[in-house]
């Protein structure tokens, strides 16, 4: 690409994001779609609007395009990688839905847009391994208020216990204020 739109906390030098790549892929086919015989058969495209895609035929775009730009020959392990980095899939139910062909599928994600590629930099992949961090942090949360629950009797001055740390009474977690 030849603007990076990457977080902030990577190195402008670190390899392309799946989103930056997938953008790179749906450039190449708009630009394969231009020269198509049939570009409005075409096997991915952007929607009119740029807020999403189209992938006519899976199977084809598994076969020619992702390849491309991905390891994955799998239309199914590309999909999941999708799924994984926040996108949705998106069911037509209008008459436009008629006009697609049978297997084709829409993907959209809030920060994936034609017209608004900056947006990218606020994607994130949502893992198995991140999400139990998350787990492990909130429940290590519950673990340290039990601890400065327990600690009340020995707090000092201001709620604060022996440790320095904020004692139970003043711990908020979510909207639930704890109290000892």
């Amino acid at each position: 690409p030849k603007e990076r739109h990457i977080p902030a906390y990577k190195k402008k030098t670190c390899a392309l994001t799946f989103p930056e790549r997938l953008m790179s892929l749906l450039d190449y086919a708009e630009k394969m779609k231009a020269e198509s015989d049939d570009p409005d058969n075409y096997c991915v495209t952007w929607l009119p609007n740029g807020d999403a895609f189209l992938i006519r035929d899976p199977k084809e775009c598994a076969d020619i395009i992702i390849p491309k730009f991905f390891k994955a020959a799998k239309f199914s392990s590309f999909a999941r990688k999708l799924y994984r980095w926040g996108f949705h899939h998106i069911q037509r139910e209008d008459a436009d839905a008629a006009a697609l062909p049978v297997g084709a599928i829409i993907f959209a994600s809030e920060h994936f847009k034609r017209d608004a590629r900056h947006e990218m930099a606020n994607m994130r992949s949502i893992t198995a391994a991140g999400e139990k961090r998350k787990v492990d942090q909130i429940e290590g949360m519950h673990i340290k208020a039990k601890i400065d629950i327990n600690a009340i009797g020995k707090s000092g001055p201001k709620g604060l216990s022996s440790t320095g740390s904020l004692s139970a009474s003043n711990l908020i977690i979510g909207s639930e204020r704890r109290r000892g």
